[in-house]
């Protein structure tokens, strides 16, 4: 047999040794096995290694673990969290796909978590490939989960408090309209997807009335003036009736990616003009009205509809400057 005809995954090389080839293991590296040189032989350590991958096959692969969440679970998460997180589970799937559900150790996640390029991104990898084992584990898929006691790598808080100059800055570029829901998002604390999917029946008397997508906690926002006044605007330099508050000219509801290159472009502007001397994102809006809103002695953690309040911890940029008096000394003063 020459070594273009054989067998699937038997490699030679110049040398005349044959090799298997597993692949890229869970850090992302080729992995080869030495069969030798005696093509027979060879052939027998393939036929091995081969019926050792059908039975671990048979018993599923954490490609078939990511694959039952990705059908079964995610689509219970929010638009922007579904979208995010099948990037992961791609990224996952080409580097441990191949490995056998119950084969996976914490030190295949610990190499992943080290080997990968943006650590960041390995983090929120991690945690996806965590969940979907934690729900396969549920239905008897598999054994334990790899990723529990495994450190995540080191990640810096985000610290960006945009000013209220730097808010009006930016929002002076838009329209009137756009204004309007900038203060509509700065006054509620809501996420953009929670707030793109608001629909006119879910405000009364009362206030806003929503379940967060990401969390599935139910919010009430109460009205104030501010909030009515928010409100007001939106609609009247919106008159077209579409279902949701934020909707296009049209009546049309909002995709994230739509209304995100909106906000992009005038942000740019901004920044291009000097208007603002540092970028910030949507989210840091978010940020500022939990911050903003713990300065005024209200709840921030219900604002943002959080469940803990080291969720809220994350999103508050703090203004405030800790003072200290410093201590008098006592040694050597005359008595």
């Amino acid at each position: 047999m020459s070594p273009r005809n054989l067998p699937s995954r038997m490699r030679c090389n110049s040398a005349g040794v044959y090799y298997y080839d597993h692949g890229r293991d869970a850090s992302g590296k080729r992995c080869f096995e030495r069969l030798g040189k005696d093509l027979a032989q060879a052939k027998i350590r393939w036929a091995q290694i081969e019926a050792q991958a059908e039975e671990s096959a048979a018993k599923g692969t954490v490609a078939s673990v990511l694959d039952y969440y990705e059908k079964q679970h995610l689509p219970e998460l929010g638009e922007r969290t579904q979208r995010d997180r099948r990037v992961y589970l791609r990224n996952l799937r080409k580097v441990m796909g191949h490995i056998g559900a119950n084969a996976l150790r914490p030190q295949h996640v610990a190499s992943y978590l080290e080997s990968r390029g943006s650590p960041v991104s390995a983090n929120r990898e991690i945690t996806t490939l965590a969940v979907a084992y934690r729900k396969a584990m549920r239905i008897g898929m598999v054994n334990s989960n790899p990723c529990d006691g495994v450190q995540r790598n080191p990640e810096k808080p985000r610290s960006r408090y945009i000013t209220d100059a730097e808010f009006l800055a930016v929002k002076a570029l838009f329209d009137p309209w756009f204004q309007a829901v900038m203060d509509f998002a700065y006054i509620t604390g809501m996420r953009l997807s929670d707030m793109l999917n608001l629909e006119h029946r879910q405000i009364d008397a009362e206030g806003i009335h929503f379940k967060s997508a990401k969390t599935g906690e139910k919010q009430l926002i109460e009205r104030t003036p501010a909030l009515t006044d928010a409100l007001s605007r939106i609609k009247a330099q919106r008159p077209v009736s579409g279902m949701t508050v934020i909707c296009t000219r049209k009546g049309q509801r909002y995709s994230v990616d739509g209304f995100s290159a909106i906000w992009k472009r005038k942000r740019q502007v901004a920044l291009e003009r000097g208007l603002i001397q540092e970028s910030f994102h949507w989210h840091d809006i978010r940020a500022k009205s939990a911050t903003d809103a713990e300065e005024q002695g209200l709840n921030a953690q219900h604002l943002l509809g959080h469940t803990t309040p080291e969720q809220t911890r994350v999103y508050l940029r703090s203004k405030r400057v800790t003072k200290a008096t410093p201590v008098t000394p006592k040694m050597g003063r005359k008595q």
